[in-house]
């Protein structure tokens, strides 16, 4: 999934040893002087008894460091190791991506062919959509993640391909002109996947499997498209609850074939990243195609080739992808033309694989490069908890809301102020003062600041050159009055194009939009809830979270209908009024 959805700061995990031992299964005779640091970054950021990940590097076609540590299954138990096969979410693309390009290079295909060759079930958009658009995600089309959230389909819900697709198909607009800009779609992926099942007459599970895993060995490498499948040593997803404790995260739900998927391990991918250099399947040139930055109709280039990011990393080329799914967090970072890999395989979303893959890329330049280490660590500042009255903490608590939905909730426990921010684990305030206190192993300041004596109104949170204000109702973010022409709204829209129905109601303060979004994971990272404010922003504007609404009228000043806006996605999806 896209890093757009993380619209909050994640606050870092402390320092901590880990669960398990590693299993250390390093196979090549290769020195890696480095390894007790690569387990030492580890260890910080996981937390004992939890779930973890297995790390593995790649150097001239050897694996000189593979291990695993932490759990793969909380329920038995079960240590990861370099075997564990996890779910690794979005490198899948790649994968697809390959198996496009071998089909053009038996001429079944070609990047350049309008997709309407091969899925004529898609409306007629006005403009020519290329497979090479799907490719670089440059086709405009609109990504899945946000047409389900906005339909009320849960991700958790199992449904078929054909239930994603005939939701595809259902949207009348485009994003953008194809080639016009870039913005991550996994539709197009799935798309993609339809295509290759359609020219080669066979799944892309049995495509890639017969193309790909099977030729190069690739033993534990499977595409998850029926949820009945039996996975040996499989990972399970964990996300932290509001405590001490862990919740599974792991959907079983077979549909997202093409853009996602893909269950591997890092011994697997070993083989995958070897057949960069050796190129024992795919087309001479499969390297070179599928890193060949994506280009827009105005000759800019995007940081997305094929089913890869591409870019630079200390002046070194680099070709990688991320992966992030119900508890699954993963990253691949390729470095072509020094040869080597690192890859991190997750089955927890408390740290970042991506960070954690450049700061052990970082020890393998030092070591075989010569280049030094950098400074990879925030400064610390000395600070020191006073003593305040813990009574001071009541009038604290609650839920703050920032300007673009995210939440911060504070509690007391006990003499304790906690706070919480989505997806994360709860961390104490500690007091500098009765106002001011900083999350423990943090270096941010948190302010809670006064309208009145006795009641807090909102929350600055200082970190670095940012500021983040949360106030206590989303209402504080808006000076526009609605209140004499609330009647206007409050009814009932139908979209076509999503097929539900959403219910704006009057409420004390203004008007609340009752939808059916009930996606856990999208509700708590993007401070959606079902039942949310419209805050005024304009005449016939509102907003809710980062989401906008905009009503349309008819020449009697009727309220007609409204347009749902994400501004990043670029949606304008239609509701009309019933």
């Amino acid at each position: 999934m896209n890093s757009y959805i993380k619209l909050l700061p994640a606050l870092g995990m402390l320092a901590i040893s880990c669960s398990s031992r590693g299993t250390d299964n390093t196979e090549s005779p290769m020195d890696f002087a480095s390894a007790t640091q690569v387990r030492d970054l580890v260890s910080e950021v996981l937390e004992p008894g939890g779930p973890g990940c297995a790390v593995a590097i790649f150097k001239d076609c050897k694996i000189v460091f593979k291990q695993g540590y932490g759990l793969a299954n909380l329920d038995y138990g079960l240590p990861v190791t370099p075997a564990t096969v996890f779910d690794i979410a979005s490198i899948s693309k790649q994968f697809t991506a390959a198996c496009v390009l071998m089909l053009a290079q038996r001429n079944e295909l070609s990047l350049n062919d309008d997709i309407r060759k091969f899925v004529p079930e898609l409306p007629d958009y006005g403009h020519r959509i290329e497979i090479r658009h799907l490719l670089n995600h440059t086709s405009g089309i609109r990504d899945w993640v946000w047409l389900l959230t906005l339909a009320g389909i849960p991700f958790e819900n199992v449904f078929t391909c054909q239930d994603l697709y005939k939701l595809i198909y259902r949207q009348k607009n485009l994003a953008f002109v194809p080639g016009d800009e870039f913005i991550y779609s996994n539709s197009g992926y799935n798309l993609l996947a339809l295509i290759i099942e359609r020219v080669s007459g066979m799944p892309l599970a049995r495509f890639a499997s017969r193309e790909i895993f099977e030729p190069l060995g690739m033993k534990n490498t499977l595409i998850f498209d029926d949820r009945r499948l039996v996975i040996r040593n499989r990972a399970l997803g964990y996300i932290p609850d509001e405590r001490d404790g862990w919740l599974m995260e792991y959907y079983f739900n077979p549909a997202f074939v093409g853009s996602s998927n893909i269950h591997s391990t890092v011994e697997d991918l070993f083989l995958w990243d070897r057949n960069f250099y050796d190129k024992k399947v795919g087309p001479p040139d499969l390297a070179e195609m599928m890193e060949t930055a994506g280009r827009l109709n105005d000759g800019g280039k995007t940081d997305y080739a094929l089913g890869l990011r591409v870019g630079e990393y200390r002046g070194l080329r680099t070709a990688g992808h991320d992966g992030d799914w119900a508890g699954s967090y993963a990253y691949m970072l390729r470095f072509p033309e020094q040869r080597f890999t690192v890859v991190c395989l997750a089955n927890t979303h408390t740290f970042s694989p991506r960070r954690l893959c450049y700061r052990i890329a970082d020890l393998c330049l030092a070591e075989w490069h010569g280049m030094e280490l950098p400074d990879q660590q925030e400064p610390k500042v000395d600070r020191k908890p006073v003593v305040v009255d813990p009574s001071l903490y009541n009038k604290y608590t609650g839920e703050y809301v920032a300007e673009n939905g995210g939440k911060i909730t504070i509690r007391r426990d006990k003499d304790k102020l906690v706070g919480r921010l989505p997806g994360s684990r709860a961390f104490e305030l500690l007091p500098l003062s009765e106002t001011e206190f900083f999350p423990d192993g943090q270096n941010a300041i948190v302010s809670f600041l006064h309208d009145e004596p006795e009641s807090v109104s909102r929350i600055e949170w200082r970190q670095g050159q940012r500021t983040i204000i949360y106030h206590d109702s989303p209402y504080k973010f808006s000076t526009f009055d609605i209140s004499g022409n609330v009647d206007d709204y409050a009814g009932d829209y139908y979209s076509e194009e999503l097929q539900v129905s959403y219910r704006i109601i009057k409420a004390e303060r203004g008007l609340i939009l009752n939808s059916p979004i009930r996606s856990r994971y999208m509700m708590e990272m993007t401070g959606i809830t079902g039942n949310d404010p419209l805050v005024p922003v304009e005449k016939n504007a509102f907003r809710f979270a980062f989401l906008q609404v905009r009503f349309e009228r008819d020449k009697a000043d009727r309220v007609t209908g409204f347009t749902l806006i994400h501004p990043y996605a670029k949606l304008y999806i239609e509701f009309v009024r019933l």
